[in-house]
């Protein structure tokens, strides 16, 4: 993951459970580990001593009934890939 407010990388190994309401969620663990504050009532993370604003996107408006994997892909467990799709009723 790279914060484009810091330029710096920083390495995740983010799970993906179904269900979850939230695209990516740091745990509080990975936070202390990492030296960063959640600061809630400001809606951001202090890393490094700088704010990194979060950012809240609504729910897709779209529904869809459909979505196929372009092509045959195997994921490792804990591990993640970028997977191209195809949407017909889009």
């Amino acid at each position: 993951m790279k914060l484009k407010h810091t330029g710096k990388t920083y390495t995740t190994q983010p799970a993906i459970i179904r269900g979850r309401h939230s695209a990516f969620n740091l745990s509080g663990s990975w936070l202390k580990t990492m030296g960063w504050d959640d600061l809630h009532s400001q809606g951001c993370l202090m890393v490094n001593g700088q704010p990194v604003p979060l950012v809240h996107h609504a729910a897709a408006a779209t529904q869809v009934s459909e979505v196929y994997v372009i092509s045959k892909v195997t994921i490792a467990p804990r591990t993640g890939q970028a997977v191209r799709v195809v949407i017909p009723d889009i």
